[in-house]
């Protein structure tokens, strides 16, 4: 029950987060250097306008577009060396105008001359917009309101998984842990070097690298925490004191200066993918969202839907709920409060390591130390739902994510982490429990 509980979890969070696994989709990054090109191949003095964009296959797409109202139209076939994930997809491999590919020195003016300039990101045409929902009779705040709330989608997603592992072994035990930021850039980390190690073997980069950048960070971080969950924390648990927050603290610091040394200071970036904007609203202005993102909260949501009904009916979650509840009575009864407590403590960090992953693949890159303000981040957000409540504190998280981004857009966002510490203060203040409620398991231990 718990193996295919598992399998299914993974197998459906590598499929969600593959959105190109059935059909190619337009490349931001290409679309843009393909419209890019075309002012330098035709005369633009009447006005360019793009009339449709398609994709041919994962390096190749068409662009129709004409030069005047008058004019007739015209084909841009644009093909590059590489797609996805890979480097390469920058690097064009042919430009073919009206059926005629250009010749080798007019190919190299536009790739090595106009396109490294600042006029041919300014004279980029724009593609004709797409049917959206009219918003221009609503208020102006109502488009606003609306994009803020799909700008902080990728956030509310990250910040609810990492705020689930938070409340999956608080929720056990009544202990707050410090590393699973650490464990989150672990996993963005391996992430990225097991995309780019996946990249030389010259398969599609995408869905391909997804599914081995994914796994690769849910293993290694589960790996991590498994290890230290069995040689650390699971024989401070049942010590009082502050031993196992502190050896937490130490475990983040270890995670840092192993990432440092290992892997360098210098961020590693991913190329973007799935960029490109779509339009879903009008009204003042155009209310975008990107596919990345919504594929970033959609496999978010699917994860921890996943995560509660395995929680629910597996084995596993019966034994948690049980070891949470009393852990000696679970004993007697033959559950192992000790194998429990390693395997929520591996199950948690898996969740933070695809929790880097989704930092990576939507932001480009995580530094060695990036997981450490993202983790604290998280926290605040698995107090504020409940970090005894799993739900709680993801609902948190997607509060967190929601408050940053509306304070990005609307206050100086210089002032963004202070504030969310500021009401980590309070809410220790004024409500521990968070807005949420949670189940304090057995006698609360600090």
């Amino acid at each position: 029950m718990r193996a295919r509980a598992a399998a299914a979890l993974a197998l459906l969070a590598l499929l969600a987060l593959s959105p190109a696994a059935c059909a190619p989709l337009l490349d931001g990054e290409q679309d843009s250097l393909c419209h890019r090109a075309i002012p330098a191949l035709v005369d633009g003095a009447g006005g360019l306008a793009i009339l449709e964009r398609d994709v041919l296959d994962d390096r190749t797409m068409v662009v129709r577009f004409t030069s005047g109202p008058a004019a007739d139209g015209h084909v841009l076939v644009c093909r590059f060396l590489g797609s996805g994930l890979s480097p390469k997809k920058r690097v064009f491999d042919a430009l073919i105008i009206d059926g005629a590919e250009l010749t080798p020195s007019a190919f190299f003016f536009v790739t090595e001359r106009w396109l490294h300039t600042q006029a041919s990101v300014a004279a980029e045409p724009q593609p004709r917009p797409a049917l959206a929902l009219d918003l221009a009779r609503l208020p102006t705040v109502a488009p606003y309101l609306l994009q803020q709330g799909l700008s902080a989608l990728p956030k509310m997603g990250i910040y609810a998984l990492l705020a689930a592992s938070y409340a999956l072994l608080y929720g056990l035990i009544g202990r707050i842990n410090l590393a699973f930021g650490g464990l989150a850039a672990l996993g963005g980390v391996s992430a990225t070097l097991a995309i780019a190690a996946f990249d030389l073997t010259g398969a599609p980069s995408v869905p391909g690298g997804l599914i081995a950048g994914v796994a690769a960070a849910a293993i290694m971080a589960a790996l991590w925490g498994g290890v230290a969950g069995l040689r650390i924390f699971a024989p401070l648990a049942s010590r009082p004191g502050q031993h196992m927050l502190i050896a937490s603290a130490g475990l983040m610091i270890a995670l840092e200066e192993f990432l440092r040394l290992s892997q360098g200071t210098r961020t590693i970036w991913l190329p973007p993918i799935f960029t490109s904007p779509m339009t879903l609203a009008r009204g003042a202005y155009d209310v975008t969202v990107t596919p990345m993102a919504l594929a970033t909260a959609g496999v978010a949501a699917l994860i921890a839907s996943m995560l509660m009904i395995w929680l629910k009916f597996s084995r596993f979650g019966r034994d948690w709920r049980a070891v949470a509840d009393d852990a000696t009575a679970a004993e007697l009864f033959g559950v192992s409060p000790r194998a429990v407590l390693v395997k929520t403590f591996a199950l948690a960090a898996a969740l933070a390591g695809v929790a880097g992953v989704m930092v990576v693949t939507h932001y480009g890159g995580m530094g060695f130390a990036g997981g450490a303000m993202l983790g604290l981040t998280a926290l605040v957000a698995a107090i504020l739902g409940g970090v005894g409540s799993i739900a709680g504190a993801m609902a948190g998280g997607c509060v967190i994510g929601l408050a940053e981004a509306t304070w990005s857009a609307v206050l100086p966002i210089e002032y963004k982490d202070a504030a969310v510490f500021a009401l980590l203060a309070l809410l220790l203040a004024v409500r521990p429990a968070g807005l949420f409620g949670g189940r304090t398991p057995g006698p609360l231990r600090v």
